[in-house]
């Protein structure tokens, strides 16, 4: 599989703290370089560098995620709480690096009448590639921010206001758009000819997969049922095979091993970012990167000595937790797959604890104690640290960081279809319950019934890879979210409450930038 690893130090860049903020160059830069195919691969393989860092390397789990992980206990509650010391401390994540990924999506599209060396064909796959990731990015910042601005070029550089969220949708419609034009995945090649492989290139299915998770989220946004039937168009072209082929694999087992494992190639993978140890090695990383939010509840056996370490420990040991009773009610079927294989042991860990000593101060005599907590195993395979003083501690997890996987999106589509009231909701939410092992969906059939039945079926799927979030919005359930989410008003909601803040530094150098207001307000 072809590793992403080059970036372009000569190529201008594109500043992660200051929007808009352009290191000029002279034209003249560019006259001599995308004279071959092989300058442009350079500039999206770059593109693709950058994305590693968005999502592939994460210190800190986002504020978020944290809001939405379904656990019973975590050691920051003012990050489960809408507290603004929360998200000041998460200030590091700005829009910056989306709009840095923009700018050299930008650069290429205003420069392709430079491009030489190639055939239409080729040159109109590179800018595919470039208005793909370009569309991501507009989306996951209309998602996190709403109201966003939107660059003009990729030498903008004077002051921009933000632009209505309904816009940067738009926006991110429009570059997906232009990227219909990609082949299936299957027929992907480089500008050697040599055939790709990695599923963090876009190829139609991404495309249109993205385009469904695009109007989903405006679905669930503005209630039209416009957006509803787009997204269960899109779904379904890739599910039914018209954008290449995808499948689930057979097994929860093989899932874990060959889509979210070390394997890192599995049919049912739509779109991910290559990360690997090599990308650990080559960024000297010594500390613990969080691919998925679900690594908080990753303790015993894997990164702990002993199960009272992870029920006794401090600091980071108690960071979350999870309890055996929150798991059952969630995976309530005992012949749910999940439960045995997403969870280590489930309701059977235990410990000695020393009751008795002797005089010296050695054991004599001990309980055996039932852990009363839950421990996350999805990703067991980890990556350790080989640099030196920090040798053997865990930096993440096997794996590549997949974004959108078959499962995810027959749900989406099982969601779709119910809020267009279509009996067929079920077959997509049958198809995922098979594959654990259970019989056929028994439950009721009223849209908003198998709504929240679907919703619960995503919970249990995907538990732990950072949708919950963003479902959670979607559907409206902010009964999932803590008291202070579901206390909000309207009101509350209209002035961006379920955004996060603008931070500060987008500010600099832009008079026209406002706040979010309910986080004004806070202030």
């Amino acid at each position: 599989m072809k590793k992403i690893w080059m970036y372009l130090f000569f190529l201008p860049l594109f500043a992660c703290d200051d929007f808009l903020t352009v290191e000029s160059e002279n034209d003249v830069t560019y006259y001599s370089y995308f004279k071959t195919e092989q300058d442009v691969e350079a500039v999206i393989t770059t593109m693709m560098a950058m994305e590693i860092d968005m999502w592939g390397s994460v210190m800190n789990v986002d504020v978020f995620d944290i809001a939405a992980l379904p656990c019973d206990e975590y050691w920051n509650e003012d990050q489960r709480n809408l507290a603004l010391t929360a998200f000041s401390i998460m200030e590091g994540v700005s829009w910056g690096g989306y709009y840095s990924i923009i700018g050299h999506a930008d650069l290429l599209i205003d420069n392709s009448f430079r491009f030489g060396g190639m055939t239409e064909e080729r040159k109109e796959f590179w800018l595919a590639q470039a208005n793909f990731i370009k569309a991501l990015c507009y989306f996951n910042i209309a998602r996190n921010w709403g109201d966003a601005p939107i660059p003009p070029n990729s030498t903008a550089t004077e002051p921009l206001a933000k632009s209505p969220v309904k816009e940067v949708l738009g926006k991110a419609i429009e570059c997906a758009e232009k990227a219909l034009v990609l082949p299936t995945h299957e027929k992907l090649v480089d500008s050697y000819g040599n055939k790709l492989t990695s599923k963090q290139y876009a190829s139609l299915g991404t495309v249109k997969t993205l385009l469904a998770n695009i109007y989903a989220w405006m679905g669930g946004l503005y209630g039209e049922e416009s957006y509803w039937e787009k997204a269960e168009r899109y779904a379904s072209d890739v599910i039914d095979g018209k954008c290449g082929f995808y499948k689930l694999e057979p097994t929860i087992a093989l899932l874990l091993e060959r889509t979210l494992g070390r394997v890192r190639e599995s049919d049912e993978t739509i779109f991910s970012i290559e990360v690997s140890d090599k990308d650990m090695d080559y960024m000297q990383i010594g500390w613990l990167q969080y691919l998925y939010p679900g690594i908080l509840l990753c303790t015993y056996p894997e990164f702990d000595s002993s199960p009272e370490l992870a029920e006794t420990g401090f600091p980071r040991y108690l960071a979350a937790r999870i309890s055996v009773e929150t798991v059952e009610n969630m995976f309530p079927e005992e012949d749910d797959a999940r439960k045995e294989l997403y969870w280590y042991d489930l309701g059977n860990v235990f410990w000695w604890k020393i009751t008795k000593r002797d005089d010296d101060g050695n054991p004599i005599d001990s309980v055996k104690v039932i852990s009363d907590y839950a421990y996350f195993y999805k990703w067991h395979d980890v990556i350790r640290s080989k640099i030196e003083g920090d040798q053997g501690a865990v930096q993440n997890v096997e794996g590549n960081k997949v974004i959108w996987r078959l499962a995810d999106l027959k749900l989406l589509r099982a969601e779709s279809r119910a809020r267009l009231g279509l009996s067929t909701a079920v077959e997509d939410l049958n198809d995922v319950r098979e594959r654990s092992g259970l019989g056929p969906y028994a439950g009721s059939t009223d849209s908003e019934d198998l709504r929240r039945e679907i919703f619960n079926e995503r919970d249990r799927e995907l538990f732990g890879e950072g949708q919950r979030y963003f479902d959670i919005i979607r559907n409206g359930y902010l009964d999932r979210l803590s008291e202070a989410y579901q206390q909000l008003t309207a009101k509350d909601i209209e002035n961006g409450a379920l955004y996060r803040p603008v931070a500060q530094r987008s500010f600099n150098n832009n008079e026209l930038m406002t706040q979010n207001k309910y986080w004004l307000w806070r202030r």
